[in-house]
């Protein structure tokens, strides 16, 4: 994987040097991989892993412009982009007014770095899809950025104190981009955000979903399956293209549909999938994931699911992030998938993570409401409600009563949506007083606050979507570090989503059905209809069984109750009957576990 530091000072003031180098010392010392000193003057020292020839790598253009990470040009085919001079290829001079045109032109994974000369601020450009992370922490008089918040741990007199009202907003609103970390020292950058550190920090930003979503395609439904189809393929391997060795994660329609571009895109290529399955008859879809390899001829390893190979003791050693896990995932331990790696010497992993959201398999009324609020032809409004009943599983009347309900007293898009994400299972083990749902809204990232009359169904797609909360940077102590691939969340393809109508997207009443469309022909016919998921049943209530007295004892005089933000009765109750509770509620006892070893190592830092 790849990382970076980057020490700046501010006002011109020369960079202490021993400091840095006692910092690189360390780091050289804990860690496997190699650091660079990519570049270095009077006021910015920039540092990472990268090979100089890679696709990962520290670029310099104009002097003091450097942009840290992979960048890809959206020219066709999507070849790695490379230029001498972000001014001659843009026209125009300065980040902030390059940002736009860097935003249209090129995607990836990747930070921006501008010095000003005359004012010695400096700025930072965070690409919209957030592959590369940027946080930002104060130490010794400089400003220090790293794509991993662990590494601070490293730094000679720094404290952490943990923000346990993130830790809220993570239970209420998983998945959604926050504008704060969940460490009061660390900052961020945040996707599609310009931030320039001078005497203050001044923010913008530059990508905005909700506004790319205004300016909706209008076209039929056959150009827009070739428009989804060619884009997922391009991103996909053009993402896929540095690594030799991929192991792709097979399981449902999404991850179908990317196997498939990976065939396309690697003409001639051995892919080799791997498949988790537990015994019970949910936790089962080898019917489909072998016809998929099959169809794709590629190789498919089976792994059973093993709640004896999840070792809960190694979150002690995983690489902590900058805010609470956004979903506690056993499966990858459970199905031995580094294991496997390690046995292909696999480099990267491919997933069909956000398909679900992107893709759109979003039940309900909101379709039907995007398309009202919308003013299309009432003349197609009886077609479109059908399609929402029937992708919902209502009845039409229910679906006409949800919709003119909705109509008659209009509530605010943003809090009306935000208010069906917090789950359920959840809610029980918080305490009222933390569990407020406005305090989390207030956390969102600045771009997903939309406007009050914003088409619900795209805005729900929009902020379950963008900057999505993946751990991209985080590995485990012993592990071979392996890169992570999520196609369906690249920015070029994000965007075409975002345009395309949410009614189009559910089309006959079939959930996904513009993407079932775009691969009909590239997939077996029982993939093109499946419409079931696969549940991995009786595996965390076997690893919860199985470490049982271990989270109880964490958890009942932990930070997480005593900072109140779990309420004690509940939980404890929970712990004692935990036979008769559902998975969902085993698997959120599973991810407070995880949050207090975050917050336990972090305040011990």
């Amino acid at each position: 994987m790849y990382r970076y530091l980057v020490f700046s000072s501010r006002g011109g003031e020369t960079l202490p040097e021993s400091d840095i180098a006692e910092i690189m010392d360390r780091l050289g010392a804990r860690s496997a991989a190699t650091w660079h000193n990519r570049y270095t003057d009077r006021t910015i020292s920039i540092w990472d892993t990268g090979d100089p020839s890679g696709a990962f790598r520290t670029s310099l253009f104009e002097p003091g412009v450097f942009i840290l990470g992979r960048v890809i040009s959206r020219s066709g085919g999507y070849p790695e982009w490379r230029a001498r001079s972000i001014c001659d290829v843009s026209g125009v001079s300065g980040l902030r007014a390059q940002a736009r045109w860097l935003f249209e032109n090129i995607w990836g994974a990747y930070v921006a770095i501008e010095c000003n000369p005359v004012d010695h601020s400096l700025s930072l450009l965070r690409d919209p899809s957030g592959g590369l992370p940027c946080h930002h922490i104060r130490w010794k008089n400089m400003d220090v950025f790293s794509s991993n918040a662990d590494l601070f741990r490293t730094f000679p007199g720094q404290t952490f104190t943990v923000d346990f009202g993130s830790v809220a907003a993570a239970a209420l609103l998983p998945n959604i981009c926050k504008s704060s970390t969940g460490i009061l020292e660390i900052g961020t950058v945040l996707p599609g955000e310009l931030s320039t550190f001078g005497a203050d920090r001044e923010r913008q930003y530059m990508w905005n979903p909700v506004q790319l979503a205004g300016d909706r395609l209008v076209i039929g439904r056959s150009e827009a399956a070739a428009m989804l189809r060619d884009t997922l393929i391009g991103v996909t391997g053009a993402l896929a293209r540095p690594y030799a060795k991929i192991l792709h994660n097979l399981g449902g329609l999404d991850s179908s549909i990317l196997l498939a571009c990976l065939q396309v895109s690697r003409p001639g290529d051995a892919l080799t999938c791997v498949t988790h399955f537990s015994d019970s008859f949910r936790g089962d879809e080898r019917h489909y994931t072998r016809a998929m390899a099959a169809h794709a001829g590629a190789e498919l390893i089976e792994t059973r699911l093993d709640p004896a190979r999840v070792d809960l003791p190694s979150l002690d050693r995983q690489e902590l992030g900058a805010s609470p896990s956004s979903v506690f995932d056993c499966l990858q331990m459970a199905g031995n998938l580094h294991g496997i790696a390690a046995e292909r010497d696999v480099d990267a992993f491919t997933y069909g993570f956000g398909g679900d959201i992107v893709l759109y398999n979003m039940p309900g009324v909101y379709p039907a409401l995007d398309y009202v609020a919308q003013k299309q032809p009432f003349a197609r409004l009886p077609r479109i409600l059908l399609d929402a009943a029937q992708c919902s599983g209502w009845s039409m009347r229910e679906t006409v009563f949800r919709l003119f309900s909705e109509m008659a007293a209009p509530a605010d898009c943003t809090c009306y949506v935000l208010n069906l994400i917090p789950p359920m299972p959840r809610m029980p083990f918080l305490n009222p007083d933390v569990a407020k749902l406005d305090d989390a809204i207030a956390r969102i990232h600045p771009t997903l606050v939309a406007p009050a009359d914003f088409p619900k169904g795209k805005y729900l797609q929009i902020a379950t979507s963008a900057y999505l909360n993946i751990d991209y940077h985080l590995s485990v102590q012993g592990q071979r570090e392996i890169d992570r691939l999520c196609p369906l969340l690249a920015q070029p393809f994000l965007e075409l989503c975002y345009r395309l109508p949410t009614w189009q997207q559910i089309d006959g009443g079939i959930d996904r059905s513009l993407a079932r469309s775009a691969f009909r022909d590239l997939l077996p016919d029982h993939i093109v209809g499946r419409v079931s998921k696969s549940v991995p049943e009786g595996i965390y209530d076997q690893v919860f069984i199985r470490n049982r007295d271990m989270i109880s004892a964490r958890l009942m005089d932990g930070r997480l109750v005593s900072n109140a933000i779990v309420n004690r009765t509940y939980l404890e109750d929970a712990l004692h009957s935990a036979d008769a509770l559902s998975v969902s509620s085993l698997s959120t006892i599973l991810q407070l576990y995880d949050w207090e070893i975050w917050a336990d190592r972090w305040s011990a830092s």
